[in-house]
């Protein structure tokens, strides 16, 4: 195959060829691929040079992936998708056409979510069917990617937060159901709970069954119904009752029980598009209710009417409260 820079503009190489060049790395990372498969993908570098750049590009993302965990990378390249095929190639075509230097882009949080199975932009809230009928509801700005084979079941939460429904596995031996998170492994024991990845830690919070945490680094806790921690690669934090409003965004609400007011903004700011600040005089000010994500407006009229404040807004897109008077 003739060299090529792997630098040279995008623009020759065009996203057909990259898709094509997408569905030979998933072909030739199959276990059963054949002799015929290399020789045609052979025949295909040598059509043209511009066959040759995307294909050297592939190679490239192929040792991109080959140095991330293997629970990241091996759905990418697997057939033992929930999803399709088609679905696979569109996101290694993605990832082709992001420049090989640009490493900022690969670890952004716009890339996570480009790149997951299921993903929700900012205000959205979306539930599926996992392939065993279990359920995935995801919060805002959040991406998952789904990997089922004949060995486990695996969510693996890349960005935001979810909430998992499990449901009896019909495979024998039963196939143990995980989620992994930046920080580490929650092992679910016939259970109902939330994971909200952070970036340091990860968020937990059980309303049936229970689940095993096992930190990257350190030792595994069980979580029982009720219960809330958040753990490090390093150790779990000892748990404490679980909010009985915490999981109000399931239901489309914000439910502030005396919760200072830039708490409850900082949770605003995730549902709207756009930034909700709130003035250092009016940070602690005390609040209640209940408080709709998805009329982030409607929730701010909500404010303005019960609490003593005022707004000022140089655009709808941001947004400031002050005292009021002021």
């Amino acid at each position: 195959m003739a060299s090529t820079n792997t630098s040279h503009s995008l623009s020759t190489t065009s996203e057909t060829i990259l898709a094509e060049a997408a569905e030979w790395l998933t072909i030739l990372n199959d276990s059963h691929v054949s002799e015929a498969d290399r020789d045609a993908c052979a025949a295909w570098c040598a059509q043209s040079p511009e066959h040759a750049q995307a294909w050297e590009r592939a190679q490239c993302l192929l040792a991109r992936l080959h140095h991330l965990p293997p629970h990241i990378a091996s759905p990418l390249l697997s057939n033992k998708r929930p999803l399709s095929r088609r679905e696979a190639i569109r996101k290694l075509t993605l990832m082709l056409l992001i420049p090989t230097g640009a490493s900022f882009f690969w670890q952004s949080d716009q890339f996570k979510l480009l790149t997951g199975d299921y993903h929700t932009v900012t205000g959205q809230i979306q539930r599926w069917s996992l392939p065993d009928s279990g359920q995935l509801t995801l919060n805002t700005q959040s991406s998952a990617d789904v990997y089922y084979d004949d060995t486990q079941r695996l969510v693996h939460l890349k960005l935001g937060e979810m909430y998992i429904e499990t449901h009896k596995d019909s495979r024998q031996p039963v196939r143990p159901f995980k989620v992994r998170t930046k920080q580490g492994t929650i092992v679910a024991l016939g259970t109902k709970f939330s994971v909200r990845q952070q970036a340091s830690h990860t968020q937990v919070e059980i309303a049936e069954g229970a689940v095993r945490i096992i930190p990257d680094n350190g030792s595994s806790q069980i979580l029982y119904a009720g219960e809330a921690t958040h753990f490090t690669p390093f150790a779990v934090s000892p748990s404490h009752l679980r909010s009985a409003i915490s999981l109000s965004w399931l239901q489309g609400m914000i439910v502030a029980d005396n919760l200072p007011l830039a708490t409850v903004i900082a949770e605003l700011n995730r549902y709207r598009s756009g930034v909700i600040r709130c003035d250092d005089a009016v940070a602690n000010l005390r609040v209640s209710g209940a408080f709709p994500i998805r009329d982030t407006d409607l929730a701010l009229r909500m404010l303005l009417q019960t609490y003593p404040l005022s707004m000022r807004s140089l655009t709808r897109y941001w947004i400031t409260l002050y005292p009021p008077n002021e």
